[in-house]
């Protein structure tokens, strides 16, 4: 385990100054385990010879945790209440925080405290933490594709189009009445007026 954080939900009061909390910080809250986060288990109804209907529902788990500053664990205790009372109130699941470990993320409610170990050694705790996507999400990498007119040759797709993009360019030969004007009819031949070449890409003939 790499990061563990919990970051306030959006429905959290302004009262309320801090944005997360720093769950494996040895100088205030430090989760010990996580096996119990793994939580993952369908609700079923079972049929005669399959189920009917399933679903993933909330869970709640207990993490131990150990905090070396109980300052720290009252700012934390703020903002786990704040989501609480925030959900509560208006029964939206976006209001809730988001529980975020190792990039893997869920929305989550921590709505428990207990301590198990007073001081003088760090002060242990019990955490109940509710788990409310019943799945665990991790965001991908997104790619962004931008006009050509800001970043010429952004329209380079391979292998969507191969001829468009990497083909060799080609000459499109045009003769002198075409490409200066003096004269306004064809030539017979092009031995008479001499040719002009223009090297164009496939993309300028598109």
């Amino acid at each position: 385990m790499q990061s563990m954080t919990y970051r306030r939900g959006g429905g959290s009061s302004r009262a309320v100054s801090a944005r997360a909390v720093d769950l494996i910080d040895p100088a205030g809250l430090m989760v010990k385990r996580i096996e119990s986060l793994r939580t993952h288990a369908w609700e079923v109804e079972l049929a005669a010879h399959g189920i009917d209907s399933a679903s993933l529902n909330a869970s709640s788990v207990q993490l131990e945790a150990t905090c070396a500053d109980l300052n720290v664990l009252d700012v934390a205790s703020e903002i786990f209440d704040a989501d609480v009372k925030a959900v509560a109130s208006s029964r939206n699941k976006d209001d809730a925080g988001l529980l975020t470990v190792d990039g893997w993320s869920q929305t989550a409610l921590i709505t428990g405290i207990e301590p198990s170990y007073d001081p003088p050694g760090p002060a242990k705790y019990a955490l109940t933490v509710a788990l409310l996507d019943g799945l665990w999400h991790k965001r991908d990498d997104v790619q962004h594709f931008w006009s050509d007119a800001l970043q010429p040759g952004l329209d380079l797709d391979y292998p969507h189009d191969y001829p468009h993009d990497y083909l060799p360019t080609s000459s499109l030969c045009r003769s002198n009445w075409w490409s200066t004007g003096r004269s306004h009819s064809q030539p017979s031949s092009s031995a008479s007026t001499g040719m002009n070449c223009i090297w164009t890409s496939p993309r300028a003939r598109m």
